[in-house]
Formats: C-alpha cells, structure tokens, sequence
C-alpha cells in the first residue's frame, strides 16, 4: 500500500448510513463520493451539492459527486467504505473489483461477523488483481435523525469501536489511515475481535425467534 493518507472517500451505499457518514466526514473536510445502484437516493444531493447538518458541528458537507456509476464513484479515492448492510457486501465487492486501485482500502462499516473475509473471497472471485486492504469496523460510529433529502441532525457518535483488517496484519498500515478520520476507534489484532463483538449476531437472531414464536 503506497498511500499513507486519505483525502478522497468513496462511500458505496446512500441509505441513513452512507448519508450521515457522507456529511461527517465532508464537515471534517474530505472529499466525499456518494454511490448507489439506485439513482433516485442520490438525485436531491447531487442537485444541492451536499448535505446539510444541524447541531453542535453545524454546516455544509460537500459531496463532490453523488453517482450511480461505479467507475465514476471509485477514480482517484483513497478509501471506499461499504455502507451497504451485510447481505450486499459479496455482491458490491464483485462489481467493484475490476474497478479497483493499488493502495485502495475498503472498509466494512459494520463488518458483521466474517464480512472482511467474505469480501477478500469475491474480491479474489472476480479476479481482483489491484493491492487493497479490506477493513471492518465492529459497529456503526453514528446515528442520525434524517429531516430531509439533504438535511440531517445528529443525535449520537459511538465513544469506542474497534477497526480490524484482514489480513490481520496489515492493520498497522490501515490503521494509520483509518484512524484521523475515527479518532474513537481502537486497532483490534484481527477480525475475530471485531466479529464477536458484532451485537447483530444476537440482537437480530433474537428477534427472529420471537417471530416465529409469534407465528
């Protein structure tokens, strides 16, 4: 990996998420990509330039380019997070394999359990020939209230995460990079640490249950 810092983000999915990662991290002055296969969640940020963002940091996020082009979306970014739900992780990773760049890190947020594996799979799957590093964080850093199409307010910032890297050691190298923009999270030794510690695995289980039961 030739690249030490990130200026150029790549967020791949425009649901709450990727929105208010979007305008965190273009009030902390990266430049910031949006992409969705589906164009209709991009059209009002793209015509507005950005985001809105109320509260204590206050202010316009810019979002460079909000594009339903893949190509378009990954050119010249640093790093490409993956906002996507785990279900999609798989697929994203095959479509952006032929796409990506030497010294390009790829960040799960979340990495579920295993999702940094999954992701190196299809990535060597589809052929992936470029040097990246796959990365995941163990939860989600923020929560938001969206208010409009272009307007959020943020309600909580997570006060500790954990970032692994798959292999696990690259994580000295991809850490360095993560961390100016999750000054909250913590190095985790691999991506069993960030797996176990995937809240999901049994809040989401349990509801299930009570479900069926409700059947």
């Amino acid at each position: 990996m030739g690249r030490d810092t990130v200026e150029t983000v790549t967020i791949i999915g425009a649901g709450i998420g990727g929105i208010y990662l979007a305008a965190e991290l273009g009030i902390a002055g990266y430049k910031v990509r949006l992409h969705d296969i589906d164009d209709g969640r991009l059209s009002d940020i793209r015509a507005f330039g950005g985001i809105d963002v109320e509260g204590e940091r206050a202010g316009f996020a810019a979002v460079e380019r909000a594009t339903s082009d893949p190509r378009s979306a990954l050119d010249g970014a640093d790093l490409v997070i993956v906002v996507t739900g785990g279900n999609a992780q798989a697929t994203v990773a095959r479509s952006l394999a032929p796409l990506l760049c030497d010294g390009q890190v790829i960040l799960l947020i979340q990495g579920n359990t295993g999702g940094s594996l999954i992701v190196r799979r299809a990535l060597d799957d589809a052929g992936c020939l470029a040097d990246v590093a796959v990365a995941e964080m163990d939860n989600y850093p923020y929560s938001c209230r969206r208010l409009a199409p272009t307007r959020i307010r943020p309600i909580i910032t997570k006060r500790w995460l954990q970032i692994a890297a798959f292999p696990g050691n690259r994580i000295a190298a991809v850490y360095q990079r993560l961390s100016p923009l999750f000054p909250q999270a913590v190095a985790a030794p691999n991506a069993l640490y960030t797996g176990f510690t995937n809240a999901n695995a049994m809040l989401h289980v349990a509801k299930l249950r009570g479900q069926c039961r409700a059947d």
